[in-house]
């Protein structure tokens, strides 16, 4: 016979840290045991048992019952690991990085006159890296009166790993996706959460499908001695499959074709697809291989060595190989700030700003699908040459979409279904920040 309020004495064992803990991963670990005390989960109500001071004496049902908050999840969380409390736990980990970047320069001061700002590729280093991006954004459908809002949060974490010194100082840099979070809310409530690092029913979806494709594959870069990209490996075949949508699958020898293209247009930009498809599609113009590009691209650097007060501009164009076949022109200018300490890093702060415009390449015959994208971006680099790597990077994205097309909803003379002008706003935060480096230029 089974008695829910009975307490059964379970020991749980302290668990060890990893050799680069992410203090973010062990917040996401906070909120999923949370959620998990909030669903009554037998192991979550165990663990707060155990490990909570509060709830030592307390029965499942009662501890089920309880309205834990975050911190208190946090304090389970760091006791697990040995630590009395979630702020002990943190400056642990903060000191940790701390001794993982030794500091450069920092007794001596910043380097007199021109430095040299360029990206180093050590043969056999591992770097890992971790990007988090939050977008709001207000999306107008074709025939309705009011935009909605919708959110999404994106997390990835990811690998650079130099496999070899080619000829001349060239290299070969491998690129590994490691785990991808993401959060949706839709305007109309709808709420969906992924993490590759768990398994539940929830990750079989157009968008796990997408990520679980990503995380597969690998891709492979050449670089010259200058860090621009020779060739690549890898990104085609992967383009591919992302771009293989349902409803308009591609066979062998096929290319799209503006009927293919409209079909799938016209499902992207109305407000009639199921919430998960929108982002998928969004994902897959966001992965094009101008992106995969774009992850080892130092234009951003200058050609020569500067000091602080100095400033340089760079502008790209590229047509992103993506269902949409969308043109982008990007135009930028950093300044070099000064020194600032970064952990325990001095690096140059580089501060930059710029405007993006896109605009859409295929054009149909009888509809008008003409997205036009105008946008602003500025953020703040932290640039360390000793180790000739990015610390941390914070960037602001502001960008509207405007769009021109038809939906039968609308009236319409000829029978044909109306036109109708829709306005997107879209408003991004990204931050890009190093893990952990090991083997040439790591904590080893």
């Amino acid at each position: 016979m089974r008695t829910t309020g009975v307490t059964k004495e379970v020991r749980m064992r302290i668990k060890s840290l990893p050799s680069n803990p992410s203090l973010e991963h062990l917040k996401y670990q906070a909120r999923d045991l949370l959620d998990a005390q909030n669903q009554g989960n037998a192991e979550a109500v165990a663990r707060v048992r155990e490990f909570h001071p509060g709830f030592a004496r307390v029965s499942d049902d009662e501890i089920r019952a309880s309205k834990l908050s975050l911190a208190d999840a946090q304090l389970v969380i760091a006791r697990e690991y040995g630590f009395p409390s979630w702020p002990k736990l943190k400056r642990h980990i903060e000191v940790s990085a701390q001794g993982a970047f030794p500091a450069v320069g920092a007794l001596s001061g910043p380097p007199a006159g021109p430095v040299e700002l360029k990206q180093k590729w050590p043969q056999g280093a591992r770097i890992v890296k971790e990007m988090d991006l939050k977008q709001i954004m207000q999306i107008q459908t074709l025939g309705k009166s009011n935009p909605r809002e919708h959110k999404l949060y994106l997390k990835s974490q990811y690998a650079y790993t130099v496999a070899r010194e080619l000829p001349g100082g060239s290299r070969e840099v491998e690129l590994q996706h490691l785990s991808f979070k993401m959060e949706y809310e839709s305007g109309d409530g709808f709420l969906w959460q992924y993490d590759s690092g768990r398994t539940s029913a929830v990750n079989e979806s157009p968008v796990s499908d997408l990520f679980k494709t990503i995380m597969d594959a690998k891709v492979r870069y050449f670089l010259d001695a200058n860090n621009q990209v020779e060739r690549m490996e890898g990104v085609d075949e992967l383009v591919k499959r992302l771009n293989v949508l349902q409803g308009a699958k591609l066979k062998p020898g096929m290319t799209w074709d503006n009927k293919a293209l409209d079909k799938v247009v016209n499902r992207i930009i109305s407000g009639a697809q199921r919430p998960l498809e929108g982002v998928a599609a969004g994902l897959r113009i966001m992965y094009s291989k101008d992106h995969f590009t774009n992850r080892v691209d130092s234009s951003f650097l200058p050609g020569n060595a500067v000091q602080p007060g100095d400033s340089w501009s760079y502008s790209r164009e590229w047509r992103k190989q993506s269902l949409l076949n969308v043109g982008i022109v990007r135009d930028c200018t950093v300044t070099f700030q000064g020194w600032e300490m970064r952990g325990a890093r001095l690096c140059s702060r580089l501060e930059f700003r710029g405007t993006e415009k896109a605009r859409l390449v295929h054009q149909s015959e009888g509809k008008v699908m003409l997205p036009i994208t105008d946008g602003t971006f500025d953020g703040v680099v932290w640039f360390d040459p000793e180790s000739g790597r990015g610390i941390e990077t914070n960037s602001n994205h502001d960008f509207k979409v405007t769009r021109q097309g038809r939906v039968a909803s609308l009236p319409d003379p000829a029978g044909a279904g109306g036109s109708g002008v829709t306005t997107d706003q879209h408003h991004q935060v990204i931050t890009e920040k190093l893990v952990s480096v090991e083997g040439p230029g790591g904590s080893s």
